[in-house]
């Protein structure tokens, strides 16, 4: 329906609304008033239909991102409760449990001091000078662990290289709920880094940090 068309038509609407005005104040005063309710319903939708503003029609725009290679799958991770119409949006699924790469590697793993042995493996060398090496992580729910059922180990091509801290270890208890895998084992990058000597001559260890969304 062309621009011209459509103001036509609404222009007309308008007027016989408007026409309606003397016709529904006569019934009124013959006190005819069912016949004044049609008349104001009819007389209220040519009105509405002249003076309604248009609704624009939403074009949605795809940014295709081409000869972009990515080393992990990049899915959308909550960032916390996200809510539509009431209600939690439910997060997008991971591609065979892998957490997206997006995030740096800034969450801390702990303990790494007793599984110096995993890391050097992971590094590829003893820690006589500094090395760094981008490994593939995974974390393990120990829910039989001795000390705390809620412990999340951290592997390396098998080997246990450390922990989450305990505070991080709940806030990704239910990060997987969230994901509806609980207690499942998932994995992301991870950066592996250390060695060399310090400055008061003491050797340096390994640690690891993972690229996965901090715990807050």
């Amino acid at each position: 329906m062309t621009a011209l068309v459509r103001f036509i038509l609404r222009a007309f609407a308008a007027l016989f609304g408007l026409a309606f005005a003397p016709v529904f104040i006569q019934l009124v005063v013959q006190k005819s008033y069912a016949g004044a309710a049609v008349c104001a319903v009819i007389a209220a939708l040519c009105l509405r239909y002249a003076f309604m503003p248009r609704k624009k029609k939403l074009r949605r725009k795809s940014n295709v991102a081409q000869g972009v290679q990515f080393t992990f799958p990049e899915t959308l991770e909550a960032e916390g409760p996200v809510r539509s119409r009431g209600r939690r949006k439910p997060p997008a699924p991971l591609v065979d449990n892998i957490w997206p790469a997006k995030h740096g590697f800034a969450c801390e793993v702990v303990g790494e001091s007793h599984y110096q042995d995993a890391l050097t493996a992971a590094v590829g060398g003893p820690p006589t000078e500094w090395r760094e090496a981008t490994v593939m992580a995974s974390l393990v729910c120990e829910t039989d662990n001795p000390h705390d059922s809620m412990a999340v180990a951290v592997f390396v091509n098998g080997g246990k290289v450390g922990y989450l801290r305990a505070e991080a270890a709940r806030a990704f208890h239910e990060r997987l709920k969230r994901r509806g895998i609980p207690w499942q084992t998932t994995h992301c990058g991870a950066l592996v880094r250390g060695g060399g000597t310090a400055r008061d001559g003491s050797q340096r260890m390994y640690g690891i940090m993972l690229n996965i969304q901090p715990f807050n």
